[in-house]
């Protein structure tokens, strides 16, 4: 009996440990930034600014980029910084894991939605 008890235990254990591990998914949106994504549009303005121009700007005096999805309107705060960039004011898709506590989004891959 008692040599069954560490046996269950690392069973458990391990059972648990496999549960919290997050899983990797792919997310959907535009690369925004958290000026502009609260009301779900950019704040274009001029006739040759652009999304992309906008979503720069902002993060330029800033703002931090994040993934803008338009069907349930909300934003994905994004732990990389850098990779969005090419990608501003674009559709997307986002391979990571989300933190479900702050909603960011451990980035492992960016490219154009197709």
């Amino acid at each position: 009996m008692t040599r069954m008890i560490p046996s269950i235990a690392a069973s458990l254990l391990l059972m648990v440990g496999t549960s919290v591990i997050p899983k990797e998914h792919t997310f959907t949106g535009e690369i925004m930034d958290t000026d502009c994504s609260p009301i779900g549009i950019h704040a274009v303005v001029g006739p040759l600014k652009t999304k992309r121009q906008c979503t720069i700007d902002c993060v330029r005096f800033g703002a931090q980029y994040v993934l803008y999805d338009p069907d349930i309107q909300m934003a994905y705060g994004l732990d990389d910084q850098r990779r969005p960039e090419r990608f501003a004011g674009e559709a997307v898709i986002v391979t990571g894991t989300l933190d479900k506590i702050s909603h960011v989004i451990h980035v492992l891959d960016v490219r154009p939605m197709d």
